[in-house]
């Protein structure tokens, strides 16, 4: 196998390996050894690849971030249809979350980006950077709203991103965490709960 092909090929099979064991047993109770056992490598070969654990989960958040950051990007591409791009991002985040937990609690939890972590381990930069493109990315949607008269004329786009993104991340994690509450102790149906939710979300930055 020529030598470039080798590297990429013992790389995916630690990621496939390492994705498979943290989502069945979590990140904290895989082990190096656990990693090199399932991708049929010698854990001396891991490391050749990835600096630790750590570093091999920063991997692989990167990757369904870049995920995220395209599904945003379709749901905003060129829409004059304001609400409608609005929701269509909503009801991604919410498969989003529903099939990858673990890493859509990381991508809104605090990442150490750091000068000294991001020397460490340099993917932590490319996450950051994707982070950043979302972030323009919603900014960019809500100056097109507010150019075209969708959205309040004194919204801020800045704040209103950060505002509007860590709400609706914020209310599909209730949702999962408060489950069994909400349904079954106030009544409300997941679905029709985020959609008021989100709406209410929307009312925040749309002109009356």
């Amino acid at each position: 196998m020529p030598k470039q092909k080798l590297v990429e090929y013992n790389r995916n099979s630690i990621l496939d390996a390492s994705r498979k064991l943290f989502l069945k047993y979590g990140v904290e109770k895989t082990s190096m050894d656990d990693i090199a056992f399932n991708a049929e490598c010698s854990k001396a070969t891991v490391y050749v690849y990835f600096k630790n654990k750590e570093d091999i989960y920063y991997h692989i958040t990167s990757e369904y971030m870049t995920s995220l950051r395209d599904s945003v990007r379709d749901c905003f591409a060129n829409s004059v249809d304001y609400e409608r791009a609005y929701f269509t991002m909503c009801n991604m985040l919410v498969r989003f979350e529903h099939d990858y937990p673990m890493y859509f609690d990381c991508i809104l939890g605090k990442i150490d980006v750091s000068a000294e972590k991001m020397e460490e381990l340099p993917i932590l930069k490319k996450i950051f950077d994707i982070g950043e493109e979302i972030n323009s990315i919603v900014c960019d949607f809500i100056e097109r709203a507010k150019t075209d008269g969708f959205a309040k004329e004194d919204v801020d786009p800045i704040q209103a991103t950060f505002v509007m993104w860590s709400s609706i991340c914020g209310l599909i994690s209730l949702c999962s965490a408060k489950k069994e509450y909400l349904e079954d102790g106030l009544g409300f149906a997941r679905g029709s709960f985020l959609r008021n939710g989100f709406s209410m979300i929307l009312d925040i930055v749309r002109a009356v």
